[in-house]
């Protein structure tokens, strides 16, 4: 999948934290992704990849090695729970 971020960062002529930022954006899934920075350009790089739109044919190429994995492995809470219990291995 990196490579596939990296060859479509290229493309858009934007850094690959936008196209990734931009992927999760495009996940309903995903509420509010969660941005560690150590530097304040970093601050800034996260908000300009909002308003950053990918096509279907950039999605399909994202996704194309991409395998979801559910942490219900490692996690067991029941929906809407609020909370997490881990359990016991």
């Amino acid at each position: 999948m990196i490579d596939a971020v990296n060859a479509v960062a290229a493309e858009r002529g934007v850094p690959p934290s936008h196209i990734a930022l931009a992927w999760l954006f495009a996940k309903k899934e995903v509420a509010a992704p969660i941005v560690g920075v150590s530097r304040s350009a970093q601050i800034d790089e996260a908000i300009a990849s909002v308003g950053l739109t990918l096509s279907a044919e950039e999605m399909r190429r994202l996704e194309e090695h991409y395998a979801p994995r559910c942490p219900t492995d490692i996690y067991d809470a029941p929906p809407f729970s609020g909370g997490v219990t881990v359990k016991n291995h």
